[in-house]
């Protein structure tokens, strides 16, 4: 179990007592623990690269900040995200599409700057990181 937010998730679907439903003009996703299964409940990041059950496991904050369509379509432009240390901006991105809707819309690799320097996706994440989600540029 993974805790990253205020709502209790299981299987990647939110409990039925979960605070955490979305209504509009809310931001649900500020702050708080939210517990976390992957598909094979051994946690999204998976139990073989964490020596303690991940619900112990040293833990990082990161802000995570959107831009422009982003920001539309998350309804908001920032977030903090709890994560197991050792994590990657890959599992950020993981993390935040394992939400459901309307994160699932992110894509699977964004263009993301860790610090205001673009990121690989296998950089690692340190606490107080700040990490923007670049939005896809068009123009003329």
């Amino acid at each position: 179990v993974r805790h990253v937010g205020d709502v209790s998730v299981a299987g990647g679907r939110r409990a039925a007592h979960s605070p955490g439903v979305v209504s509009p003009g809310s931001d649900p996703w500020v702050g708080g623990n939210e517990n976390v299964d992957g598909p094979d409940g051994a946690g999204s990041l998976g139990e073989a690269r964490m020596s303690a059950p991940l619900s112990q496991a040293p833990r990082l904050s990161v802000q995570a900040l959107f831009f422009a369509a982003y920001r539309d379509l998350l309804g908001t432009s920032k977030l903090d995200v709890h994560l197991p240390e050792g994590a990657t901006v890959a599992d950020l991105v993981m993390e935040l599409r394992s939400r459901g809707a309307p994160f699932n819309a992110l894509p699977r690799e964004p263009a993301i700057a860790v610090n205001r320097s673009y990121a690989l996706p296998s950089e690692e994440l340190r606490a107080g990181d700040e990490v923007a989600f670049i939005p896809p540029v068009a123009g003329g």
